[in-house]
């Protein structure tokens, strides 16, 4: 599972591979009885993901920008990367086995019961679909080869690595339109009710989307709606996790204001299960958040292709180049946020 997490978060991105391969540890975990084990298996699976991402140009960010600009191709910066990849990977599995007390089956009695237990596997379980699931993996490994030789096939190589994924993400909108416009429907109908009865509570985005739908439907179109409402739940897939893992991360390196937002976290479920509105209310959670977004911002700068040549500061800047814009910098300028390299939510 260790490898299998190192190639679906080289492949895929680490979010999908910990969707995967942690439901996989879960479920085979409970079947071997050994659901003691799941903590360990899911923290190494955590730092695994960020191990596979180093491996390719295609689910990570920072290695797409420098892929790109460098213009260095998918499979040279697989095989340069690979050999450290497989070291770091070893030396985690063998870290996480330590540490948290997995081991190998020792005797032929434990190899036995293993091999019982492993017997009464269902493969299928969960399928719903045996052509649903036959082509999604076709489609995955043709994702895969497209990726991977984008750079010398002609034509896709001009068109850059964000097409092709474009591309493959329409082709199953329109194979599974149906399952979509559902889920778009049942999202709809739930704020619907919801801003029926809301009374003073805050709208939230999708609200904020449907109330511009219905007074202004020129402006904001179904087709449009329909995008806006979907868009959220995909383009935050991967920003909410890397953000949950910094600022989980923050927590961990600063005890006391882990402390304070335990305490917080205690009173909100002191009187069982709070209302989402009462979420809201987590000023501390909120501002450690904040903070986090500040020191780690997921997008940490925005690629533009520049269409018209300019100057700028004493440069040329021709048109067809890419420029960044580093949008994080004035984050740790002194002069917006005293003491920058300081993790502080009073500053909220």
């Amino acid at each position: 599972y260790g490898f299998m997490t190192v190639a679906f978060s080289a492949v895929l991105n680490n979010v999908t591979a910990m969707i995967i391969v942690g439901s996989l540890s879960a479920v085979s975990l409970a079947k071997l009885e050994r659901p003691d084990k799941l903590l360990g298996f899911l923290l190494i699976e955590g730092l695994l993901t960020n191990i596979g991402g180093l491996l390719t140009l295609i689910s990570s960010v920072p290695n797409i920008i420098v892929g790109t600009a460098a213009g260095i191709s998918f499979m040279a910066f697989f095989f340069k990367a690979a050999p450290f990849v497989a070291v770091v990977t070893v030396a985690t599995l063998m870290l996480g086995a330590r540490l948290f007390g997995i081991r190998g089956l020792a005797t032929p009695e434990e190899i036995e019961e293993a091999a019982q237990l492993v017997a009464g596997f269902d493969e299928t379980d969960g399928i719903e679909s045996r052509g649903f699931f036959w082509f999604g993996a076709a489609m995955l490994l043709l994702f895969i080869v497209a990726i991977a030789t984008a750079s010398v096939t002609p034509y896709v190589g001009d068109l850059g690595m964000g097409f092709v994924a474009l591309a493959f993400a329409a082709i199953m909108l329109i194979r599974y339109k149906h399952e979509v416009d559902e889920f778009y429907r049942t999202v709809v109908e739930r704020h619907s009710g919801v801003r029926r009865n809301r009374g003073a509570e805050t709208p939230d985005l999708i609200d904020e989307f449907l109330d511009l739908h219905e007074s202004d439907p020129g402006f904001l179109s179904e087709a449009d709606l329909k995008v806006s409402v979907l868009g959220p739940f995909i383009a935050a897939l991967d920003t909410v996790a890397g953000t949950c893992s910094f600022m989980l991360y923050a927590l961990l390196r600063n005890p006391g204001l882990l402390a304070r937002a335990r305490e917080e976290a205690d009173a909100l479920f002191a009187d069982g299960e709070p209302a989402w509105s009462d979420v809201g209310k987590m000023d501390v959670l909120h501002r450690t958040a904040l903070e986090t977004l500040r020191m780690y911002p997921t997008v940490p700068m925005l690629a533009r292709t520049v269409t018209n040549s300019f100057e700028f500061a004493g440069y040329r800047i021709e048109a067809g180049e890419t420029v960044f814009a580093a949008t994080s910098v004035p984050h740790y300028l002194p002069e917006c946020f005293p003491d920058p390299d300081r993790f502080d939510i009073e500053r909220y």
